[in-house]
């Protein structure tokens, strides 16, 4: 089986490189830079291709052997950061591709990861209900947090650096300060409790949370209030993964569907 990648111009949203792996099964996170893209799959293993070219670079093997379930690269690119669906939090050198820290608390499927500037500090959440924050030079868990009922499926971290927003089965929207160890502020996501989100993002001006789920609709909300601003159709399947472009003008959803869509926010 064919899995493929499309990095595309977001000037007129053509695709500019389509990346092949064959017997690998899904692709289940990615990093992109202009110059590399570097894949998670269900198959374990962390894969790089070149970003205009799509050309095969390297491959970390059996980097998690129940598949790469997320990743993130250093904000200094010198490194990855990958989590596994046996729980295992795992950084990877990029120049030699060699494992240099093994980080194992998570009891089930790790869902999200978020990288502080300094890339010193990380975030891992997991379907065992935590989220813990680590020191990576010194390989130690600093805090550990637990939502009071489901798994946590995604995270954020605000531009300031000084508040978590979560989201998972819970089905609400979660803000913690790492300082306090119950949440200081939860939204429902919807009335009727039948939202459970898959996926956050904090724009880059700090002003507004996005969410999507399995109710297919993205979600924009106000940061300071968490009120909800507006609920917008155009999927037809569970929203995956979202994203705020850098001057918070656009916001790039992808789901269950197979679709991406591009949404304006120029009149936020």
């Amino acid at each position: 089986m064919h899995r493929h990648r499309h990095p595309r111009d977001s000037s007129d949203y053509s695709v500019l490189t389509t990346v092949t792996v064959r017997d690998a099964g899904e692709p289940n996170c990615l990093a992109y830079t202009l110059d590399f893209i570097i894949t998670g799959w269900e198959d374990g293993r962390v894969r790089a291709h070149e970003s205009e070219s799509g050309q095969f670079l390297w491959l970390i093997d059996q980097a998690h052997r129940a598949g790469v379930s997320a990743l993130c690269l250093s904000n200094n690119e010198r490194y990855i950061m990958t989590g596994g669906g046996e729980g295992d939090v795992r950084i990877w050198e990029m120049r030699s591709r060699e494992l240099v820290s093994h980080l194992k608390e998570h009891t089930l499927p790790v869902t999200s990861l978020a990288l502080y500037g300094d890339d010193i500090h990380a975030l891992s959440c997991s379907r065992d209900r935590a989220f813990l924050c680590w020191d990576l030079r010194n390989e130690r868990r600093l805090t550990s947090h637990v939502q009071r009922m489901g798994g946590i499926n995604g995270i954020a971290l605000s531009q300031d650096q000084t508040m978590v927003i979560t989201v998972g089965q819970e089905k609400r929207l979660t803000c913690w300060d790492l300082r306090d160890h119950n949440p200081v502020k939860v939204t429902n996501l919807s009335s009727d409790m039948s939202d459970e989100a898959l996926t956050v993002a904090i724009s880059s001006s700090g002003k507004f949370v996005a969410t999507g789920g399995t109710a297919q609709l993205l979600k924009l909300w106000d940061y300071a209030t968490m009120e909800l601003i507006a609920s917008c159709e155009g999927h037809s399947g569970a929203i995956n993964d979202l994203k705020f472009s850098p001057d918070d003008k656009q916001l790039v959803s992808v789901g269950a569907d197979g679709i991406i869509l591009v949404w304006n926010l120029y009149d936020v």
